[in-house]
């Protein structure tokens, strides 16, 4: 890892110490290609990708240079808002100055260059809609209360009308997605004075945007959250934000070209991009819950046709899932670390298949991890097979609308996963497939959600 380590390693770090334990298919197009994204600027310079698909690590220092008299002077010219206390907003422009004082003593610079090592995944609530071709993502700079892009003193002013209130539940958090959780700095539940602290701690801070990346390799995924390892595949402005009144504001893009599984964003700071998000899930960007489906395709299902035996075979892949369960859990981890260091998928555990190469890499390790971190809460039931008896009964795509009916339907707990190191699945047709025509797997859950096409294969 550069820098900091992975918030799933941190994970780990906790569990091993607690418990002893030992630690048709579209290409993919090279990393350094960026697809255009239509109204878009360029990348800023200090991250643009170079030749070869790689660009300068981002600056995730919290160290900010501060023009003091300039910022307390900004603070002295803001007028008291109507419908303000004009005594109360000054309390509000004095605290806020304190707090600038305080950030610019030398001591506190150094203190703040080293405050965060540890590194958790920019939480966006980050969403994908294949089928619309929409990622949708929150917008949030601590400080930024009036969502303009910029943390200044006006600030201050959405402060001061939201003063004093709380949220419904003592000690609990502010509706998920509303201007008073945004306006809520601290996250205490409170909007008061101590909130003018986050104005301070990032005065001067502007969000230039967003930059967009996706793949359809988990490994493409920037683990050592430093290294910026592909070009864009574009990047969306600040001045894109949709802001709706008493919410938290969103950005929105439409996927053009070829569709990824997997869509992380990188905001945008002071000319440099920072941290990556968390992989996207599906669901509604305003709501605190996804679908359990993933989004992303489960490749290498070796799907295939034995015509001799007049059956359907294929092995059970669900990434993140290294217990074999149907789920990505956080119990997922006490496998990578039982066979941390290894350098094979299937094992067996206890006398149970597990699957611990959680990234497809090839080698158990710590960015296995950090996979369960980012696919955490994912599931699904079983899958469904379809046959297709021409490409014009396929559906459009891996992420498509399911034309026909399942010919076969099987659930997870079908299979036995006791003994053997890979799970793999023989169901008999019903019927003899047709030379040309088409078979093809989908994970389904019981909600009646289906996942991406796992692989399309032309029957012999």
């Amino acid at each position: 890892m550069c820098g900091r380590i992975g918030y799933g390693t941190l994970i780990l770090v906790l569990l091993l110490g607690a418990c002893g334990g030992d630690a048709r298919s579209p290409e993919l197009q090279t990393a350094g290609q960026a697809e255009s994204s239509t109204g878009s600027p360029a990348l800023p310079e200090a991250g643009t990708a170079t030749g070869n698909g790689t660009a300068p690590a981002a600056d995730t220092s919290l160290e900010m240079e501060i023009d003091l008299p300039a910022a307390l002077r900004e603070i002295a010219a803001l007028q008291t808002p109507e419908n303000v206390d004009a005594e109360v907003f000054e309390e509000l422009k004095a605290e806020l100055a304190r707090v600038l004082r305080e950030q610019a003593a030398p001591e506190r610079l150094v203190a703040a260059a080293s405050d965060e090592e540890v590194f958790k995944p920019l939480d966006v609530h980050l969403r994908v809609d294949h089928s619309e071709r929409r990622l949708r993502w929150l917008y949030e700079l601590p400080g930024d209360y009036d969502q303009n892009g910029e943390v200044n003193a006006a600030d201050l002013v959405p402060l001061a009308f939201r003063l004093g209130v709380k949220a419904p539940d003592p000690g609990g958090d502010f509706a998920f997605g509303s201007r008073e959780r945004i306006t809520d700095g601290k996250r205490d539940g409170e909007i008061n004075i101590s909130d003018v602290s986050p104005v301070g701690r990032n005065f001067g801070r502007h969000s230039d945007g967003f930059a967009v990346y996706g793949s359809e390799d988990l490994q493409d995924f920037p683990f050592d959250f430093s290294q910026l390892s592909m070009a864009p595949l574009a990047t969306v402005d600040q001045q894109g934000i949709v802001v709706e009144a008493g919410r938290q504001g969103y950005f929105e893009l439409e996927l053009a070209g070829e569709l990824r599984s997997f869509y992380w964003v990188r905001q945008i700071t002071d000319g440099s991009p920072g941290d990556p998000s968390f992989i996207a899930k599906a669901g509604e960007v305003l709501s605190t819950g996804y679908t359990r489906m993933p989004p992303y395709r489960q490749r290498g299902t070796q799907l295939q046709y034995d015509a001799g035996a007049g059956t359907a075979n294929w092995r059970y892949v669900f990434m993140g899932d290294a217990q074999r369960i149907g789920e990505c859990n956080v119990s997922a981890i006490t496998v990578v670390g039982g066979t941390f260091g290894q350098s094979k998928t299937d094992y067996i555990m206890n006398g149970r298949s597990v699957d611990p190469d959680c990234n497809r890499d090839g080698v158990v390790d710590f960015e296995d991890i950090n996979s369960i971190a980012l696919l955490l809460g994912s599931a699904y039931d079983g899958y469904r097979l379809y046959h297709a008896e021409t490409d014009a009964q396929l559906p459009d795509g891996y992420w498509g609308e399911e034309k026909l009916q399942p010919v076969l339907e099987v659930p997870f707990w079908e299979i036995d996963p006791l003994g053997a190191d890979t799970v793999q699945y023989s169901a008999g047709l019903p019927f003899t497939p047709a030379s040309g025509s088409y078979l093809y797997l989908r994970p389904y859950d019981n909600s009646g959600e289906l996942g991406p096409v796992c692989e399309f294969v032309e029957v012999q």
